[in-house]
């Protein structure tokens, strides 16, 4: 049986399923949580508790302090996704995301690198606006190399971005970089 969640964060509504111990996708702005049929049977202890967990990790990252939103990161890495359907570069941008911190943030164009695609910038771009977990996969931290914020896909769209990483405590973004 899936196990369904819709919770309140200061960024809006984010609703999450969880079937078969692993995070099937998350949306913000929805209180749609999927479309997978109910089932009769009770939900599965193991799928119940890996749901409490995102939970705590999601609202500790959005409304806890520094060491909090540092403790609720380290939870959500460790949340399994579902992405063995995902394409092979897709899997792997998302890999590279999940190593990205709260209060930190990356470029497309290093992210291509890491991933072995020097000039895939694009490509990455492609990638984290497929993201089916955000949040979890914080694609939120990933900016253009001048520091603009680049898109998102998420309802609100660059501004949602921006007050994620407010909330985060990133420092200065959408300010071109002489160094990082």
């Amino acid at each position: 049986m899936t196990e369904r969640r819709v919770i309140d964060t200061p960024v809006g509504p984010a609703a999450f399923s969880v079937a078969a111990g692993l995070l099937q996708g998350l949306r913000i702005g929805a209180r749609d949580a999927g479309h997978a049929p109910e089932a009769a049977a009770r939900p599965d202890p193991v799928d119940v508790a890996l749901a409490d967990r995102i939970d705590a990790g999601l609202l500790a990252l959005l409304q806890g302090s520094t060491a909090e939103r540092q403790a609720a990161d380290e939870v959500l890495r460790a949340v399994p996704i579902a992405d063995a359907q995902l394409p092979e570069l897709d899997r792997a941008v998302l890999a590279a995301i999940r190593a990205i911190g709260p209060g930190r943030t990356s470029t497309y164009g290093r992210i291509a690198v890491e991933v072995g695609r020097p000039d895939g910038a694009q490509a990455v771009g492609g990638a984290l606006g497929r993201n089916p977990f955000p949040l979890v996969v914080p694609c939120h931290r990933v900016l253009a190399a001048d520091g603009a914020i680049g898109g998102f896909s998420a309802p609100g769209g660059p501004d949602a971005k921006r007050r994620l990483l407010t909330l985060e405590g990133a420092g200065a973004f959408e300010q071109p970089r002489l160094f990082g």
